[in-house]
Formats: C-alpha cells, structure tokens, sequence
C-alpha cells in the first residue's frame, strides 16, 4: 500500500483543476536537497507525490510539499524546521499538512516499514512521546487519497447545497444520537394520529416551485424547523441514487437570503430529483421537528412532525429496521443509538 494510493491521489487532483492547485513536479536533485536539510528519508509515496505535484492544494485542503522559490526550498523544508525551532516538533517526523485545530498531519520516517512507507499521526505541540500521537494511517499515499476524496465531495455538496441556497456548514458526526435521515424519510407515511402539520401543492400548478418554496418555509419557520432569525437545520445528503448506495447523513445548513428548495435545489438534486420534483428529509438541530417534502400523483406535500420519538409507530419502525439484516451496519447502528437516548429520556 502506498505507491497505488499515491497515484490515486495524483490523479484525482489532476482531474480537479476546478478545486485543485498545485506547484508542478519537483527534480530528484531538490527531494533529495530536503532529505538532506531535514536529516531524514522520505517514504516512498511521498517522494512520488513530490515528484509529480511537488505541492498542492485540494478542495482548501493543503499538502506541503517542495517548491523552490528564489532559491530557497519551501513547503514542508521550511515548515518542520519552523515547527522544530517553535514547538519541539521531534527530528523524524516530518509536517505535512495543518491538521486544522492547531496541529499538522506529520510522516513518522523512524518507522520506515519494508516497503519504504512510513506511518502517519497527528501532531500537537508539546507532543514529544511516540505513544502520545494519534494514529491516522499506515503511509502518507492511503491519507492524502482519503482526505482528498473527502474534500472534494464536500466541496461538491458546498457547490449543490448553494443551489438550493443552503449555506453548507458541516456534516454531523454519526455518533450524535438523533434520528437516522433513512427513518425522517418516513414522516410522511407514519401513522401520526392526526398529529402532523401539512402543506400541499397540486403537483400541476405552473408555478409549483415558488408556491411548494413559500409553503415550505411558513412551515418551517412558524412550526419550529428553524428560527426565522437564525435560520439552521440539518438537511439528509447522500448516494441513495448512488451505485452502490452511500450511507445518508445529515448536514447541518443555513438559509441564504435566495432559498429555492423545490427549484434549483431539486434540480442540483439536494432536495429533489429535477426541479418541482421535491424528495428530501430536514431535522430541527435538537431533533424535535422533521420536515418531509415529497412529490406524489396529484399533490406535492410537505409533511411536519413534532417530537418524533414520541410516535409509537415511528418508534416501532426505527426498531423494525434496527433489527432487519437489510439495512446497512452503519445504519443500524445508529437507529439503536437514537432509540436508547429515547428510551432513557423516559426513564424516570
């Protein structure tokens, strides 16, 4: 592993221009001049990556690497000697990336396996104990494809959530015990007891996206999906028309001043599947509201739930599905975290 994964990396950004940047190849005389300067050998996949990108950025997502500029050699030369003046950073790592939250993504090159990789940990200053880092990967080649592949599909639902006039702000850790996007997709067809708010277009109307947009957010906003003046929910993203199907997963949002949740955003395929054809799951941050907007023969509705876990027969699928071997691990991992918070909220 490693060389494979590089070259992955490699293309990937080549094929990105749009989100990617980078310097250009490095010459083998400037890699092994920063082997020298540093006093260490870089891993194999590195060095390729060195050699074909020489340094790049992907998606916001910056990878040191070597450029030479006015004769000096930047990227990761001057950021690890800068981190071992400053912060103490260890002689055989080598910082490779910000990891965002103060420390770098570093190459432990005393740790060289057979195949000249070196593994990957997470490093903070005043981290000097080899049994303090965090282990992130076995060569720099698998990490830079995972966090590429991760970036760029970020950047792409920034891009299709903009559509919508949605401001992307994250996606929520799948640990969070709230209700699984794949059981919100449900609100509609639930036996609610009457206890569901309700807005309905003729799915004929000439100006179905503007009239389903209005009555969407009345609802919303008048029911508790968001507040009108921090207007934040969490939105269902993922590959249900992907082949194979991707795990759904909720992205937090916030309305723009321009929102077109039935036109633009069904068409960006967000919230629908062409514009006026609506299919999507929204959830209040706390859990409480879910909102369903689905396109039927006659009528295109948007459907409101108050305090789903509440609803016997809400709670009664979610475990239905928790136990059937159909649904993916992933998921049913999580429909099982939603129902414990359930059931001990209730316990007395």
């Amino acid at each position: 592993m490693g060389i494979r994964e590089a070259q992955q990396f490699i293309r990937l950004v080549r094929d990105h221009p749009e989100e990617s940047v980078f310097a250009g190849g490095c010459s083998e005389a400037d890699v092994t001049e920063a082997e020298q300067r540093l006093g260490v050998a870089f891993p194999e996949s590195y060095k390729l990556f060195l050699r074909e990108l020489g340094d790049c950025d992907v998606a916001g997502d910056e990878f040191y690497g070597i450029v030479r500029r006015d004769g000096q050699l930047l990227g990761v030369v001057m950021e690890t000697l800068a981190l071992r003046e400053s912060a103490d950073l260890p002689s055989p790592l080598v910082a490779f990336r910000p990891d965002g939250m103060g420390g770098y993504f570093v190459l432990d090159t005393s740790r060289v396996n057979p195949d000249g990789e070196a593994p990957v940990y997470a490093w903070g200053s005043g981290t000097n104990s080899p049994t303090e880092l965090d282990h992130i990967g076995t060569d720099f080649g698998t990490v830079a494809l995972d966090l590429a592949r991760r970036g760029l599909r970020d950047a792409e639902l920034a891009n299709a959530l903009a559509e919508a006039g949605l401001l992307y702000l994250g996606l929520v850790d799948v640990s969070v015990p709230l209700m699984p996007p794949c059981l919100a997709f449900s609100a509609d067809s639930v036996e609610t007891g009457g206890q569901e708010w309700v807005v309905s277009v003729e799915s004929d109307e000439p100006d179905l996206p503007e009239r389903v947009n209005h009555g969407w957010y009345l609802l919303s906003a008048d029911q508790g999906l968001f507040p009108r003046d921090a207007p934040e929910f969490l939105i269902a993203v993922g590959g249900r028309e992907a082949v194979p199907a991707e795990p759904l997963r909720w992205a937090r949002v916030a309305l723009t001043g321009r929102s077109d949740i039935a036109g633009a955003g069904a068409e960006a395929r967000v919230t629908g599947c062409g514009a006026g054809h609506v299919d999507f799951a929204m959830l209040s941050l706390d859990g409480t509201v879910v909102v369903r907007g689905v396109e039927g023969e006659e009528w295109t509705d948007c459907v409101l739930l108050k305090d789903p876990h509440r609803l016997p027969a809400m709670r009664e699928l979610g475990t239905r599905m928790a136990s059937s071997p159909e649904t993916p691990q992933e998921t049913r991992e999580a429909l099982k975290r939603w129902l414990k918070r359930q059931r001990n909220s209730e316990s007395p």
